[in-house]
């Protein structure tokens, strides 16, 4: 089988703008394996301009001519024509458009309807990408447009425009890593015909899953960051795009299906060395793994392995004016991303995005409802918080409301907000609503870095927890939502019998004679799972587990509403013997991981001494009550206890009908690495 990936970044920070693409296609069965791919609905893959009236356009699939060459499907801001409209005779993804004289350095925004792919779906209305134009002189940075698997042995790689050859032909610029990161021997790079297709030949064969090809880099005792010195150039001596040297694309391996079987891919954003805040979300049906380290972009792929591609972020704020191509720094001086969620308001999914602002008085949240390559987010103002904000802990979506935690230092700290209407400036009290967590009890004030943890809905209420500070009347706690209410809570200072502390205090586990105390967050900005008191929730077979992280160590405990009626008796403890929950091994320092993966609940522990560990409950046991109905998933470190540290994220998404574990593993200054397990 052979698969392939198309790829193009285009750079725009500050005054280049970036589309980053990688799109995956398969031939004869998709993915490897042997599967059946989707009938999607086709996206906007990339918009690029190669020239001062040529503007080229890739789609995610092959589209049907007669809508792809109808000018009037494509709408350019600030208005130039567009004469016409041609798909092109080979790669019946892409169209070439013949456009009135663009400005140089101008941000156009194509807007593209009603084009059909070959089996009739039709793509979403007035779907958009920004390019920037190109000037009657040529100014634009190249960038790759595709990566194939040609053969075993073999990459071909396309550039969007005509390449200076002494350049794209040098082994020395280019490292191939396979999915656990290995590289691979390059032996020749050899031009084709019309100078922006070279083909690169490798030792190994290419059976693996995914790929990443880094042009403008060597391997000269490792990835080296991208210089932007120009080791690859178009015929007018423009440097190849730092955004734009970097592609994934598939060999003719299977998707893992298990730990064993290795990780899915290393490095997804292409960072190297960045091992810092990243989560996984799902947002329209496929899997998203982010941000970059330059906050900028993220990378997805669909559930069963097809499609792998990067994509970008585009921040517009119209309140401040301004448009940027990540939130480091953002439209308003934001530094980084903290949180991503996505779910439904109003009957539309929307991708939420809770950014970070180190210096204090965050005003915005960022979202989106777009699905292509590019995902242009727009802001909300909270309309709310106070001067030190600054940032997100924890972000979701249940009933037609989003929930965010918003650390804080000062005196009304934390924020818990809920918005039910998207809208640019929410109404406060209506639209957008303070539920005055620092009000509520054990959750407010209660320490120097105060946020919330988790917010996660079970039984109908919202669950909220956080750690405070070591003290038995200030240590943070649970708090659920309760009454008629419970699935649309309102404010706790007016409406405080929709809420109920059942924070376990009066069990001598939970507070061992006032020695034991939830961990006190250390920041309040890109928070990671062993940084939080309270990591995880999650439902399984009627129950609720929740993970905590105290100063003498890890806890698991399950909560069973038994009567209605909240009592502490609800509450028990997995133990170890010693109140803790380790599995028996003292390196496990913190539990990381706390997912219900169909008829299996996990849970990881974060372990810098032997590597993370991994643990499932046993085959048909789905209601536990001891450590003994657990069994480990995989080797300590999942196979590489040097770099598996730490537990960034984890979570659950299905690959048709079969559900399967996404982890993202590492330590500081080593790649990410992404894997998923099914429950065999």
């Amino acid at each position: 089988m052979i698969s392939y990936s198309s790829i193009n970044h285009k750079s725009i920070v500050a005054t280049i703008f970036t589309v980053a693409i990688a799109f995956f296609i398969s031939c004869g069965g998709g993915g490897g394996g042997g599967s059946t791919p989707t009938d999607y609905i086709p996206d906007i893959k990339a918009v690029g301009s190669s020239g001062n009236t040529s503007v080229i356009v890739y789609f995610s699939e092959p589209v049907d001519e007669s809508t792809a060459q109808d000018t009037a499907n494509y709408v350019l801001t600030p208005s130039i024509a567009v004469t016409s409209a041609t798909r092109d005779a080979v790669d019946t993804s892409m169209v070439t458009l013949v456009t009135a004289a663009q400005t140089s350095g101008t941000n156009y925004k194509l807007e593209i309807s009603n084009i059909e792919d070959l089996t009739g779906n039709t793509i979403t209305a007035n779907s958009f990408q920004y390019f920037i134009g190109t000037g009657a002189i040529d100014s634009t940075q190249p960038s790759i447009l595709s990566v194939t698997t040609i053969d075993d042995n073999t990459i071909e790689v396309i550039f969007s425009e005509p390449m200076n050859t002494t350049t794209t032909t040098d082994s020395l610029n280019y490292t191939v890593t396979e999915a656990d990161g290995s590289i691979l021997t390059i032996t020749g790079v050899v031009n084709q015909a019309g100078d922006m297709t070279v083909r690169l030949t490798v030792t190994e064969t290419l059976n693996g899953y995914i790929y990443t090809i880094f042009a403008d880099y060597n391997d000269g005792g490792g990835l080296l960051p991208h210089s932007d010195a120009g080791s690859i150039e178009d015929t007018n001596a423009n440097d190849l795009s730092a955004t734009g040297s970097i592609a994934t694309f598939t060999g003719s391996g299977t998707m893992p299906s298990s730990i064993t079987d290795g990780p899915v891919i290393s490095d997804p954003t292409g960072d190297g060395t960045t091992n810092g805040f990243s989560m996984l979300f799902t947002y329209n049906s496929k899997v998203y793994i982010g941000p970059s380290g330059t906050d900028s972009k993220v990378f997805r792929i669909n559930p069963d392995g097809t499609e792998p591609e990067l994509v970008s972020l585009v921040f517009d704020n119209t309140h401040e004016g301004s448009l940027t191509y990540s939130l480091d720094p953002g439209p308003d001086t934001e530094d980084g991303i903290d949180f991503f969620t996505s779910g439904a308001i109003g009957g539309t999914e929307y991708l939420f995005i809770g950014p970070s602002r180190s210096s204090g008085n965050l005003i915005y949240m960022y979202y989106t409802s777009d699905s292509g390559n590019t995902l242009t987010f727009n802001s909300i103002d909270y309309n709310l918080l106070g001067g030190q904000s600054k940032g997100v802990s924890s972000m979701f979506v249940y009933n037609d409301n989003m929930y965010a935690g918003v650390p804080d230092t000062g005196g009304a700290r934390p924020y818990f907000i809920k918005l039910n209407s998207i809208e640019a400036s929410p109404t406060v009290g209506t639209e957008i609503i303070n539920l005055d967590g620092t009000d509520m009890p054990r959750i407010g004030n209660g320490g120097t870095n105060v946020g919330i943890d988790t917010i996660y809905e079970f039984d109908g209420s919202i669950f909220i927890a956080n750690g405070g500070q070591a003290s038995s009347d200030s240590d943070g706690g649970i708090v659920r939502s309760i009454g008629v209410n419970k699935s649309d809570p309102g404010d706790y200072s007016d409406n405080s019998g929709d809420w109920e502390d059942i924070t376990p205090t009066g069990i001598t586990e939970w507070y061992n004679s006032n020695a034991r105390y939830n961990i006190i967050l250390p920041a309040i900005n890109k928070l990671l799972p062993g940084q939080k008191a309270f990591p995880a929730m999650a439902s399984f077979n009627g129950k609720l587990y929740v993970a905590r992280n105290t100063n003498q160590g890890p806890q698991l405990w399950v909560f069973e509403d038994l009567n209605g009626t909240y009592e502490e008796s609800d509450w028990a403890l997995f133990n170890d013997g010693d109140d803790i929950t380790d599995l028996g091994d003292a390196n496990n320092t913190h539990i990381t991981l706390l997912v219900a993966n169909g008829g299996r609940l996990y849970i990881g522990f974060d372990n810098a001494t032997t590597g993370v560990e991994i643990w499932r409950t046993k085959t048909d046991n789905s209601h536990p009550s001891a450590l003994s109905d657990f069994e480990q998933v995989g080797a300590d470190g999942l196979g590489d206890a040097t770099n598996n540290h730490r537990i960034n994220h984890g979570f659950s998404v299905a690959d048709g009908s079969v559900p399967y574990l996404w982890l993202i593993c590492g330590k500081s200054g080593s790649p990410l690495t992404v894997f998923r397990t099914n429950n065999n």
